[in-house]
This record gives C-alpha cells, sequence and structure tokens, in this order.
C-alpha cells in the first residue's frame, strides 16, 4: 500500500514540476497549507488516513496545476501537524503558517480545533472541511467551512429517522461535553424533538455504563440520540449489547464514524440497531460525483477511501482555481481584499445527505437525501 502511496504522490509532484517548466519561472508563488490533527496515533487519526489525506491533496492540486500555471500561479503545499488533543501545539503551528505568507489554511477539520486556530489566525482565509458548529458560522472572514451547519443536519436528521415510525417516541439524549458541535446539534435536534425523557452529559474517560442502566430503568423510551463522536459513541451503544436494553434504537449525529474506526473496537450485538445522517453517499459514489474514484486504496482486505474534508477539497480548489483566474490577485493582501466579498457559504459542498444504519455489526447506506 505504501509503494502505491509514494507512486501516487510522485505523480502528483512531477505532473506540478512539468507544468511549471513549461509554463515559465515568472509564477506567483500560491502557498496552501493544511492543519491537521495528526500527530496523534488513534483510531480517527493513525498514518493510514494522514497518508490519503496527503495523496488525495496532491492529486487534486496535481488536477489544477495546469490552469493555476497557464493564469500566472505556482501553487504550493506544505502539511502542518499538530496533536490531537494539544491546543498549545495547534496554536503554535497555526501561528507559524500565518507568518509564512499562506493563503490559505486547509483546516483544521473539528469545531473546536477550527475555533482555537482562528483565535491565532486573522489574515489568512481558513477553510474547514467538516467544522460546522453555531460558533464557526457565526464567524466572519476569513474563516469559512465546507460543511453544512450543525442545525441543518440536526434538521435532516430529524425529519428522517426521528419521525420515523421505528424510531419515533419518548427518547433520551447522550452528549459529549468535550464537543462544541455536538452540544449544538444536540440543541437543535430538542428544537423539533422535544424535550427528552432524560439527558446524560459524559465523555469516553467519565461514560459509566452502570449509570446509564439505572437511568433506562426509570424510563420507558424507544430511542436514544447518540451526540457524540464516533470513539463515544461505539462505547456506549456497545455498553448496552448484554442488556436487557440492547433493543433499544439509536439515532446518532454525523460524528458516529464508519466501519473502519468503529466496527471491530467494540462488541456490538447483531440486533442494535444506530441510524445517522452524514453529508453524501457513501464514498465510493461520493468519489464518482468529483471523478476521484482511482484514489481507492486495498489494505488488509478492506478498501479504503480518502477523507471526507479530503474529498471536498476538491470542489473547493476547482472554485478557488477559477477566482484566482478571473480576479487575478498579484500578492496575499490583494488575494484577502478580494475574498472579504465572498458569500459565507461560498465553499458549501452541494452533494446531498446520506442515510446510514449499523446493524447486524455492518454500517450500511440506505438512501440520498436531496438538499
Amino acid at each position: 500500500m505504501k509503494s502505491k502511496i509514494i507512486s501516487q504522490i510522485t505523480k502528483m509532484l512531477v505532473v506540478i514540476l512539468f507544468n511549471n517548466l513549461v509554463y515559465g519561472k515568472e509564477k506567483i508563488e500560491f502557498k496552501i497549507a493544511a492543519l491537521q490533527p495528526f500527530q496523534t496515533e488513534d483510531m480517527q487519526d493513525s498514518s493510514i488516513y494522514k497518508n490519503s489525506f496527503e495523496v488525495t491533496l496532491f492529486y487534486i492540486l496535481g488536477q489544477f496545476s495546469n490552469e493555476l500555471n497557464r493564469c500566472g500561479y505556482n501553487p504550493k503545499i506544505s502539511f502542518n501537524y499538530f496533536a490531537h488533543e494539544d491546543v498549545t501545539s495547534l496554536k503554535k503551528e497555526a501561528k507559524n503558517i500565518s507568518n509564512d505568507d499562506v493563503w490559505i489554511i486547509l483546516g483544521p477539520s473539528k469545531s473546536d480545533q477550527f475555533l482555537n486556530a482562528s483565535s491565532v489566525i486573522k489574515a489568512t482565509l481558513m477553510l474547514s472541511g467538516m467544522a460546522n458548529s453555531k460558533d464557526v458560522f457565526e464567524l466572519s472572514w476569513p474563516y469559512f467551512t465546507m460543511y453544512p451547519a450543525a442545525s441543518k443536519l440536526a434538521e435532516v436528521t430529524y425529519k428522517t429517522i426521528g419521525l420515523n415510525p421505528e424510531f419515533k417516541g419518548k427518547y433520551a439524549i447522550i452528549t459529549d461535553i468535550t464537543c462544541t458541535y455536538c452540544r449544538d446539534f444536540k440543541t437543535n435536534y430538542e428544537k423539533f424533538a422535544g424535550k427528552p425523557e432524560f439527558e446524560y452529559e459524559t465523555d469516553e474517560i467519565l461514560f459509566k455504563q452502570n449509570y446509564l442502566v439505572e437511568l433506562l430503568k426509570t424510563k420507558q423510551i424507544k430511542s436514544i440520540l447518540l451526540s457524540t463522536y464516533s470513539a463515544l459513541g461505539g462505547k456506549i451503544v456497545s455498553s448496552l449489547s448484554k442488556t436487557e436494553f440492547n433493543s433499544i434504537k439509536f439515532i446518532a449525529n454525523d460524528g458516529f464514524g464508519d466501519a473502519l474506526n468503529l466496527g471491530p473496537h467494540y462488541p456490538i450485538s447483531e440486533n442494535q440497531k444506530v441510524s445517522f445522517i452524514r453529508l453524501g453517499p457513501e464514498k465510493k459514489d461520493t468519489l464518482k460525483i468529483f471523478n476521484m474514484s482511482n484514489l481507492e486504496l486495498d489494505w488488509n482486505r478492506k478498501t479504503l477511501y480518502p477523507p471526507d474534508e479530503a474529498i471536498y477539497f476538491k470542489n473547493s480548489m476547482e472554485k478557488i482555481k477559477n477566482f484566482l483566474c478571473l480576479k487575478k490577485p498579484k500578492n496575499k493582501i490583494e488575494f484577502n481584499n478580494l475574498t472579504k466579498n465572498l458569500n459565507r457559504n461560498y465553499f458549501q459542498t452541494q452533494v446531498g445527505y446520506g442515510l446510514f444504519e449499523l446493524y447486524n455489526r455492518k454500517i450500511t447506506f440506505k438512501e440520498l437525501i436531496k438538499n
């Protein structure tokens, strides 16, 4: 797998170098810097995930380098990583990037990390692949995101899953207190579903199975809303797998995760069901939408796909290329002044919403819901 990754990166670098030579040397250097939490080796931020992210960005840049060169720009990308929970490391990297004449910062993807970086970066366009909390959408220039707001995802989740007779009825909420987006999703979901029978605020370390079971004994509920990320979500579902409550249905936010980083780590019973909404259809079809199907990788008899935020960047990079070729900014200052007029939703990814379901220990795509 590593040899295939190296081969793909090499091909993209050759394309970029060739274009730079063919279309002359006097080009305006257009710098993009990725800022992501890939120093942490855990389920979510593994070396495989990082390598796939880098390959995808090189591939995308290679696709547009020809036209960018013709328009007078020499695109360059750098990768800057911080430890997943290390705010100090994040802010240090963010400050270093903002002092390096970078025009666009890609990331971070999580809302909390994006907000922390925005406290340091004030004059460089930041573009997140997935940050979508209320606070993120309240930011003005230079902060943008490709992902729909938590309020919209909560609305689609309720109307698609919450009103389904299989899930409709009395419900409870479990919220990850460490996750800004999770709190926003929960608040917005309640606006549609009404007050829950109970709410349990916790995190992956503080979660207590016995406490949850005691709460469930006092209330008759049909479903539990999981407003969490995948690690905590998987832990909660697993905690009820061998109890009398293993038939309770779960409704999750889009942070629930996929089969690769969830299934193997938690003993989930066959009859447990979790339904959730994510942006776009299943990965293979999302790649087809963006003409990127050749970025699939086989690893240990599993098909691996690029990270969502890297895939969405294809559409954003095309918009950036068109913007540069039309407006012809000569430097970062001119670029900044021109982008101040962009609509806040300029980089939004329009691929519909996918309904996914975890059942029989397998996550499957069910249907695409239009925007």
